[in-house]
């Protein structure tokens, strides 16, 4: 059994004042089992203040995390907070490190890997990434840490930033904080984690499929054979050169295996291809859709009611992409609030805002599979 604990600050200056604000929430010698980690997730302030560094340092369990452009925790909704979420428990175990640098060269992880396992009394039941933000597609992270761990569920996201373009994507490992590394968490022990999803639902696809004809990795160069660029075109998603409405109207990419994600479309390059969120593979079903602000806040709605009703009791982890939080326009914390509703304060969740989001789906044989997702809320529930 797990149990979550959770707590938040505004304190944006006085390292000391957000952490004893943090450690009386958490109230530790009461709350605390033989297990624990903790797991951070602010907005990039928080680092630049060194309100991070200053919190892990206080705290007696390792912590991993990453940047945000929202979080909440219950009972609060604001919008420049630090949320910390503690898991501990008596018979699961929890192992945490960070990478060293990733850019060109994913080897690192294997690394990482192999000093968790050490640490474990046994293979891991779940891993949960927090990733860079870095133009190579997510699912490469995806990839590799499938084939090191042989198929254990992901679930996980990517550090996001107001302008991640410039900077200011962290990830964390006890007070230490990266742009360029994989913070990663793995479970052992009796954790028996339950996902959930939220994409796009097929009503809300508006374009007839077309077929991946050339691509490499997440740059999509053609689409039924013309260029990426003309196809987007030809429905109203560019103007002077630059994508529009990206937020609101994602790519739908069918699988082969029958899975269905989102992919973003992030850019345009000077040879006319699109760059997106993550893998494009050439020969697979794709069709653009188109979202708004209702979509958004009925589906945070109905995934969190299912979340609640599967639960019996157990604890929510929840992860939306950046794309969603977009869509919402002026009314930035409606998806935050109707999760908030929904729960009414009958459990303890963590809900944060990425850069993409790491969650396993059904493909068509009923076989969970680990997938990089944009556009998507998940859900874990422990």
């Amino acid at each position: 059994m797990i149990r979550m604990l959770t707590a938040y600050t505004e304190e944006l200056l006085d390292t000391e004042a957000a952490s004893t604000a943090i450690l009386a929430q958490l109230d530790l010698n009461r709350n605390l089992a033989r297990h624990a980690v903790g797991i951070l997730s602010c907005m990039t302030e928080f680092v630049e203040t060194g309100i991070v560094q200053a919190l892990c340092d206080r705290l007696p369990f390792d912590v991993v995390g990453c940047t945000t452009l929202g979080t909440t925790v219950q009972g609060v909704i604001q919008p420049l907070i630090l949320t910390v979420t503690v898991l501990t428990s008596e018979d699961v175990f929890f192992a945490a490190g960070i990478t060293g640098p990733l850019e060109g060269n994913l080897a690192p992880m294997d690394a990482l890997y192999e000093e968790l396992l050490k640490v474990l009394p046994e293979k891991p039941s779940l891993l949960m990434p927090f990733a860079p933000f870095m133009f190579i597609g997510g699912n490469e992270f995806v990839e590799r840490l499938d084939t090191l761990s042989g198929g254990l569920p992901l679930f996980g996201m990517l550090a996001i930033a107001q302008n991640p373009n410039v900077g200011g994507t962290y990830t964390f490992y006890n007070g230490t904080c990266k742009t360029n590394a994989l913070g990663l968490l793995a479970f052992s022990g009796p954790v028996d984690p339950l996902f959930l999803v939220s994409s796009i639902p097929q009503e809300r696809i508006i374009s007839p499929q077309a077929i991946v004809t050339a691509a490499d990795k997440n740059v999509l160069h053609r689409v039924n054979d013309i260029s990426a660029l003309e196809y987007l075109k030809s429905f109203g998603m560019v103007e002077n050169g630059e994508i529009e409405g990206s937020e609101t109207m994602p790519l739908v990419l069918e699988l082969s295996d029958g899975s269905r994600v989102a992919r973003a479309c992030i850019s345009i390059t000077p040879e006319g291809s699109v760059v997106c969120g993550s893998e494009v593979p050439v020969g697979v079903g794709l069709s653009i859709a188109s979202i708004d602000f209702d979509d958004i806040v009925k589906s945070a709605a109905l995934v969190t009611q299912q979340a609640v009703q599967k639960a019996q009791g157990r604890n929510l982890f929840m992860i939306s992409c950046a794309a969603r939080y977009y869509a919402l326009g002026t009314d930035l914390y409606a998806e935050m609030e109707k999760v908030a509703a929904c729960i009414q304060g009958s459990r303890p969740y963590h809900f944060s805002y990425s850069g993409g989001e790491i969650c396993p789906i059904l493909n068509r044989s009923g076989k969970l599979t680990n997938q990089f997702h944009n556009d998507t809320l998940i859900v874990c529930i422990l």
